[in-house]
């Protein structure tokens, strides 16, 4: 949607200065948010939610090779999320998609 508004002919200039901040403010919070680390310390948590980490193409497409690391932690780490009783719908919903895109 920003990327359409870019392209649109605005009239005042400072529209179109605010629309490409608003866009590389989102990008730099996408990459910033994404980190594996920050992944981790939300899985250890065990509380999982829909951050953009979880639906970012990048963060999978950069970190897959990383859930390998330490004989597979974070990996065993999700599936006791999926094994928990007291798991949340959210959470396992979550726990599930990132499984999957593994």
């Amino acid at each position: 949607a920003l990327e359409d508004m870019m392209s649109y002919d605005w009239m005042d200039e400072e529209v179109l200065q605010d629309v490409t901040l608003l866009r590389n403010e989102l990008a730099a919070n996408e990459v910033s948010s994404s980190t594996f680390d920050e992944y981790c310390k939300e899985v250890l948590s065990g509380k999982l939610d829909w951050t953009p980490r979880h639906k970012s193409t990048a963060f999978w497409e950069h970190n897959t090779h990383r859930f390998l690391e330490k004989d597979g932690f974070i990996i065993r780490e999700l599936v006791d999320i999926l094994a928990r009783p007291d798991a949340s719908q959210r959470e396992l919903a979550v726990a599930m998609h990132d499984v999957s895109e593994l």
